[in-house]
C-alpha cells in the first residue's frame, strides 16, 4: 500500500511505473506486463518504468454510473493529460469509452502524438494493435537517450 500511495503522490522512485518495479508483486503487475510486454522486449523493464504514465479515466462507466459531475481527482487526472500535450509526449489511448477523453480534454481529439489502439478489447501497446507503433518507440529512446545525457 505505501508503494502505491508513493506512487499515486508522484514521489522520486527508481521505479515511476510501478507496476514494473521488479520488488513489486501487487495487482496489475502481470496484466501491464502482457500490455507492454512487445515495448519491454525492445527495451527492457528499467528502461520502460519511467518513460510511461497511466492516467485512468474514472468514475467508469457502469449500469450504475450516474454523472454527478467532476470531482477534483478526475480534474487531476485531466491535468495530467494536458501537461504531458505541452510537454509533446505521445499519448496512447488504451480504451475507447465513447469520447469521454476527448470531452474531458481540449484538443485531444485531433492532437497529432496520440496513438489509438485497434483493439481495445485487449489494449496491448504493440506494433500490430497500436497506431504509429514506433512514435512510442521513438519517444521511449528519446527519453533514455536524454536520460543518459544527464547522469
Amino acid at each position: 500500500m505505501a508503494k502505491i500511495r508513493a506512487n499515486l503522490r508522484h514521489e522520486s522512485t527508481p521505479w515511476p511505473f510501478l507496476y514494473l518495479a521488479p520488488n513489486f508483486d501487487g495487482p496489475g503487475k502481470v496484466w501491464w506486463q502482457d500490455k507492454l510486454k512487445q515495448i519491454i522486449a525492445k527495451f527492457d523493464e528499467h528502461t520502460v518504468a519511467p518513460s510511461i504514465l497511466n492516467v485512468a479515466y474514472f468514475p467508469y462507466p457502469s449500469p450504475r454510473f450516474l454523472n454527478c459531475g467532476r470531482v477534483p481527482s478526475q480534474e487531476y487526472s485531466f491535468h495530467l493529460v494536458q501537461e504531458a500535450m505541452k510537454r509533446e509526449c505521445v499519448i496512447v489511448r488504451m480504451r475507447r469509452r465513447k469520447n469521454t477523453w476527448f470531452e474531458a480534454v481540449p484538443g485531444l481529439e485531433t492532437y497529432p502524438k496520440l496513438c489509438e489502439l485497434k483493439n481495445t478489447q485487449r489494449p496491448c501497446i504493440s506494433s500490430g494493435n497500436c497506431t504509429d507503433f514506433e512514435k512510442v518507440v521513438a519517444a521511449i529512446q528519446d527519453f533514455r537517450e536524454r536520460s543518459f545525457r544527464q547522469s
